[in-house]
């Protein structure tokens, strides 16, 4: 199931060395990413209500679910929406995310005073994830960061798409609030030799990239910008940025100390954050007996990966071969779910009922993807289950591992 990556080569097709997000690329895969970056899309509210069954507390879900609303033109049902996925971000120390709900949440009802003072207050008190960007955002004056999210444009971009290229003037700076992108740097040598010199770097949410200071300065890019996954970026350009820093005088300083702080952060911690936002993507072999209502029908048995999992439910992905009509056809029905750890001597059988139904296409194959919202399970099954959703480092690449073998 790993991502393909299509990007134009700028180095003569040879190797680049990149970071662990690149060494799993299967994780791109999951269902959840697929449904937060567009490349599955529902359409139906009802169908969004019962995935959030399995998964309450998955802010970017909530985001989704609130874009959707929008485009439904159910506005005070997207205020909502957006709102929960504010609180849901900040609570997970995800301040960039946040503000761009904030942002759209703003859109369709103008803030007052005392609300933009409030979530500027939550930001600065946010236990965030340690990133540059972070730092920068919660050390901001009131001022200052009102005067940031009114410049700030999201934007989204398509899988295996240039950003920005070598030669391009710098004119924007990019802030990358979900997905991942690849930086390829290229020396000032390696540009006008035509040589093969060059240092990969794959950014991810809290990321950034676009060399605009210092501000007098005309900088000239020397590195190309692509998209891995679908992407979702916040740009604001330079011209803005000078103007926030004419009218408040310290901004210039703290554009500078980003940057600094970005050079010496430390690539094993990005690494570390990877991980940690995908471990409830795991991907875990399953088997499933689906109960039909009628007394004395023998249960439907089904294999598949549950590539999303959390204490509340999973989504589990099967393939075409388990013909039992279209896939919303098993909603409402009860099921007893068992769950092959990363030790196979570990089982978890959990009872559930299916809420969530989908055809799907991984790989160019169709597939069926179905969300089971957990109803029962022991407590010693719960507590194997949360272990092995935040499970130690160790586990995560054994897990990876197993998983690589399998889709081989």
């Amino acid at each position: 199931m790993a991502v393909k990556n299509r990007l134009p080569a700028i180095n003569n097709g040879q190797p680049i060395r990149g970071k662990r997000l690149r060494k799993h690329p299967s994780r791109q895969d999951s269902i959840v990413n697929r449904i937060i970056d567009g490349s599955v899309n529902i359409e139906s509210e009802k169908e969004f209500e019962n995935l959030l069954e399995i998964f309450p507390n998955e802010p970017s879900l909530h985001r989704a679910f609130a874009d959707l609303l929008v485009k439904n033109n159910s506005r005070e049902a997207a205020d909502d929406a957006y709102e929960q996925s504010v609180d849901l971000f900040i609570e997970a120390g995800r301040i960039l995310p946040a503000i761009v709900a904030k942002i759209l949440k703003w859109r369709i009802v103008r803030p007052l005073n005392k609300e933009g003072r409030n979530f500027y207050a939550v930001v600065r008190d946010c236990k965030f994830i340690d990133k540059p960007l972070n730092r920068f955002l919660s050390g901001l004056s009131y001022h200052e960061f009102v005067a940031i999210l009114l410049k700030m444009v999201p934007c989204r971009f398509l899988g295996d798409t240039i950003i920005k290229r070598p030669g391009d003037i710098e004119n924007y700076l990019y802030l990358v609030a979900g997905g991942a992108v690849s930086e390829i740097t290229l020396s000032r040598s390696t540009i006008s030799s035509g040589s093969n010199g060059r240092r990969r770097t794959d950014l991810t949410e809290s990321d950034f990239f676009g060399s605009i200071y210092p501000f007098e300065q005309e900088q000239i890019s020397h590195t190309q910008v692509g998209t891995i996954t679908n992407v979702e970026v916040v740009k604001i350009s330079k011209p803005d940025l000078i103007k926030i820093s004419r009218k408040y005088g310290d901004m210039g300083l703290k554009v500078e100390k980003l940057y600094r702080w970005r050079d010496e952060s430390d690539d094993e911690c990005a690494t570390q954050i990877i991980r940690k936002t995908v471990r409830h993507q795991l991907p875990t072999r399953v088997y499933m007996k689906v109960f039909e209502a009628t007394a004395g029908s023998l249960p439907l048995l089904i294999e598949g990966f549950a590539d999303d999992i959390s204490s509340g439910g999973a989504c589990v992905v099967i393939g075409e071969q388990y013909r039992f009509g279209p896939p919303n056809a098993m909603v409402d029905k009860n099921v007893k779910l068992e769950v092959v750890l990363s030790n196979a001597a570990v089982r978890l059988a959990i009872l559930g009922r299916i809420v969530w139904g989908k055809g799907i296409f991984l790989e160019g194959k169709k597939s069926v993807a179905i969300g089971v919202r957990f109803t029962e399970m022991t407590d010693n099954d719960r507590e194997l289950l949360h272990e092995f959703c935040s499970g130690s480092e160790g586990e995560q690449n054994l897990i990876w591992s197993l998983w690589e073998s399998m889709v081989k």
